[in-house]
């Protein structure tokens, strides 16, 4: 939707009264900003920026760097202790974090956001683990982590053709064994419809989600594809690969593989094979963001796709979704310890956490941006969603949110859902609604109707990221690469019966224990003792 809207990008050309009088400084100030970014304009060229300082009355000066030269930068900012007031999106790890600002490089914000943040504060008591993941084993709080509402944002993506179910004259798999049949069925016979029964791949993507689907069939929760860190009911820590489950899993996937059920280049082959033969309908079942991403094609293409998952077995009886928890263990936003305006950018990062800040974050500001519209379905009628403005010079909504609503990626603490599509997918409780809201939301549609809104489904949270001491960053890092590769390698050579599952399974543990395995593990059980405690 193109709008003659050029006057209306220049902040000075918005009457104030479009925005609540909310100012951190009567005087306007300057806070220096850099980050890591994929915008090719100015971060002080943004409406978020422009909008900041009439507003807020805090200008924003700087640029983000794209992820070849970031590190870089970064790293030359901390030796010459030349780093801006606020970095945004740093890319670097929780350990990083607690090293750098235990040396006084970052701003502690506990107290300050204490006194000064009410909004933060009060999503931390919603979601404890922000500010667990946010305080560094010193005590001191050096950054603040992302946080998603979203359910549909954080649930795996694992397709399946509908058209190519009733082809072979089945229904929706419900168990591991109903997804073996489905896929032998699709092997044996012309599953796509095409004249040709050879040219179908029953089970391709050898990706997360893929494999993460698999393993939550056999009781895994887990969103990982190796390092299965799992946890007990009384908070003991161990390695999923060593049990028995996880041979069962092998087991399984090696019975696909022996039987053509899977790809043969499942492991090796490159994604854009992949996206050619979803685009050609060859492929049943697959991992993937979305199918109409995949075959290049508009959103209403992904109507001829189930989501596929929640799958019972021996090992899990009840149907589940394994789904990332709400708060990421990355760090989001880092203040620099020297800067002059610590309590005006706590306000401002608090701003973010408020309902309208934290769709501004992604979005922009309604009347600026875009604008909220109601959703045009029965009983839904309470939901709005937003329609981003496509000014002039701008390909699409998204070509202008990114190039010059926000600065991409910086503000955006908290994910939202009100204003956005998934508000209303999620409130949809019969088929009348999922098809109505179907032919322009796709994907999120399916993934609501046949897995997060399926009766009897149940969601709960992935094993969580955890957060290491310096010095135990240090041992765990060469421990977990060389555990974590042997893993991977182990697990395609099980499955492509390189490796015997039965015969070679106790070296497998005896390597795994030689490696340090014991070691590792009691780092991981005291990260996850401190996290969780």
């Amino acid at each position: 939707m193109k709008r003659m809207f050029a006057l209306i990008l220049v902040l000075m050309m918005i009457p104030a009264c479009c925005f609540a009088s909310e100012r951190i400084s009567e005087e306007v100030i300057t806070v220096t900003v850099s980050g890591r970014s994929n915008q090719t304009i100015s971060w002080d060229e943004t409406n978020m920026a422009k909008v900041i300082e009439e507003r807020f009355g805090i200008r924003l000066v700087g640029n983000g760097y794209p992820d070849d030269t970031w590190k870089t930068q970064f790293t030359l900012m901390l030796a010459e202790e030349n780093l801006p007031d606020i970095i945004l999106n740093p890319q670097i790890s929780l350990a990083e974090v607690a090293s750098y600002g235990s040396q006084g490089y970052f701003l502690d914000l506990k107290d300050l956001v204490a006194e000064h943040a009410p909004n933060i504060t009060a999503t931390m008591e919603t979601y404890p683990r922000l500010r667990n993941y946010s305080t560094s084993p010193d005590g001191n709080m050096y950054t603040l982590t992302q946080i998603s509402v979203n359910v549909l944002a954080l649930a795996p993506r694992f397709w399946l053709n509908k058209n190519w179910v009733e082809n072979v004259g089945m229904e929706y798999p419900e168990t591991l064994d109903d997804v073996y049949e489905l896929l032998k069925a699709f092997k044996e016979q012309d599953a796509n419809g095409n004249g040709d029964a050879n040219d179908e791949i029953p089970l391709d993507a050898n990706h997360e989600y893929t494999i993460s689907t698999f393993l939550n069939a056999f009781g895994f929760n887990t969103r990982q594809v190796s390092y299965l860190l799992q946890a007990d009911e009384d908070g003991n820590v161990y390695l999923g690969e060593t049990t028995e489950a996880f041979k069962a899993y092998l087991t399984y996937m090696k019975q696909l593989w022996d039987e053509g059920l899977m790809c043969p280049e499942f492991f090796t082959e490159p994604g854009e094979q992949l996206n050619a033969q979803i685009a050609g309908d060859t492929v049943g079942l697959f991992g993937a963001s979305a199918p109409y991403v995949s075959a290049g094609q508009e959103i209403d293409y992904d109507a001829n796709f189930y989501w596929a998952g929640a799958f019972t077995s021996d090992y899990r009886e009840n149907a589940t979704i394994i789904k990332n928890s709400e708060v990421s263990g990355t760090p989001f936003v880092l203040v620099n310890a020297k800067t002059e305006h610590a309590e005006e950018i706590v306000k401002l990062l608090d701003f973010f956490y408020t309902e309208e800040g934290q769709v501004a974050g992604n979005n922009g500001f309604e009347g600026v941006d875009f604008d909220y519209q109601p959703v045009n379905v029965p009983g839904l009628e309470d939901k709005k969603t937003f329609t981003m403005y496509c000014p002039d010079g701008f390909a699409s909504g998204e070509a202008y949110r990114t190039g010059k609503a926000v600065i991409n990626n910086g503000f955006y603490f908290v994910k939202p859902l009100a204003g956005t599509p998934s508000d209303a997918i999620l409130a949809a409780t019969n088929d009348e609604q999922f098809e109505l809201l179907l032919p322009a939301n796709g994907w999120l549609v399916q993934l609501t109707r046949y897995g997060i809104n399926r009766e009897g489904v149940e969601i709960i949270d992935a094993f969580p990221s955890l957060i290491y001491e310096e010095d135990e960053a240090e041992e765990r890092t060469q421990l977990y690469n060389d555990i974590n590769s042997y893993l991977k390698n182990m697990q395609t050579q099980f499955i492509t019966g390189e490796a015997d599952i039965e015969g070679d399974w106790d070296a497998f543990i005896e390597t795994l224990n030689s490696m340090g395995l014991e070691k590792l593990l009691e780092i991981e059980q005291n990260a996850y003792t401190r996290l969780m405690g």
